[in-house]
């Protein structure tokens, strides 16, 4: 992750899941916002989620960690899985604290977020070759719908500028029937709600 004036960054690399884009650059004034919040965290002010999202993104800007997934699968099986690779947008902050979370356990929990532009995470996806529904584009996380506006803006900008399938993945605390209606309307392809044990193994 590089600053402003500190040239460019490192490209694509190999990670245990596949290829790790880290082309996101983040600007100075994002820099010093979210290490400011993340002080105050430390220091042990209290602080709610939501209201440091809001503080920390302008308009039409996603809190994401600032690294995006893609990998493919190459095995035999006897299900037949419509897509040939994924890629993953892991969203900034979650509202529980599961013990399974596999965000605890990789090395994006060293790493703070970023602010982007909705726009500039659709032009970085469309960088990556084969622009086709056999790819799907995972929004997941932390917990997406801390982010609903954002979010929406992102399914809606993904599925008009690309071909790419988009899959919302949540864990189905904050998923309300208006906000369904509205991803449904912009042609959001699939829910995946992972919470069927998180019922039983949260630690708030």
């Amino acid at each position: 992750m590089k600053g402003d004036g500190e040239g460019e960054s490192e490209g694509t690399r190999k990670n245990d899941y596949g290829k790790l884009n880290n082309d996101i650059k983040i600007s100075r004034r994002a820099f010093i916002k979210t290490t400011t919040a993340f002080g105050a965290a430390v220091a042990g002010i209290p602080y709610n989620l939501t209201d440091i999202t809001d503080i920390l993104k302008e308009d039409g800007e996603l809190m994401m960690y600032p690294v995006v997934y893609e990998f493919k699968y190459e095995f035999e099986s006897i299900w037949k899985l419509p897509f040939e690779r994924f890629i993953c947008i892991e969203t900034w902050g979650c509202n529980w604290n599961c013990r399974w979370c596999p965000i605890k356990f990789s090395s994006l929990k060293k790493v703070n977020p970023i602010s982007i532009e909705i726009d500039e995470i659709t032009d970085l996806l469309l960088n990556f070759n084969g622009d086709t529904s056999e790819t799907a584009v995972v929004i997941a996380g932390g917990e997406p719908l801390l982010q609903k506006e954002e979010v929406l803006n992102l399914i809606d900008s993904l599925k008009t500028e690309t071909k790419y399938t988009v899959i919302l993945a949540t864990n189905g605390s904050l998923v309300e029937e208006d906000f369904i209606d509205r991803a449904n309307d912009l042609g959001l392809d699939r829910f995946m709600i992972y919470s069927m044990l998180p019922l039983l193994n949260r630690d708030n």
